[in-house]
């Protein structure tokens, strides 16, 4: 379920699982790596608005249904962007990463 990734996401998000590689702010082009829950890190691009995650989840999913789908390790990086960019709080998303398992 969407709700379930974007609630995991968060958690990675707030555990510090989630670090800017780099960032070309005038393209709009971020390269994250994301440490999974099995300790892996996946490397995640945005570019030219695309995401692209190395995780089975969405190399399984995202080809069925090209631009709607992402996994937690997007939606963790959606998360950093916004904290980079200053958009958003705790308390304006509804929950906490207390409430998720990683």
């Amino acid at each position: 379920m969407k709700t379930d990734r974007i609630t995991r996401g968060y958690a990675v998000y707030q555990h510090g699982h989630v670090t800017l590689i780099e960032a070309d702010i005038e393209h709009e082009s971020y390269h994250f790596q994301v440490k999974g829950s099995n300790h892996e890190l996946y490397n995640v691009h945005y570019e030219e608005g695309s995401w692209l995650c190395e995780c089975e989840d969405w190399r399984g999913r995202a080809p069925k249904d090209p631009g709607s789908f992402t996994c937690k390790h997007i939606d963790s990086c959606y998360f950093l962007l916004a904290e980079i960019k200053g958009v958003g709080s705790q308390a304006t998303l509804g929950f906490t990463a207390k409430e998720v398992e990683v």
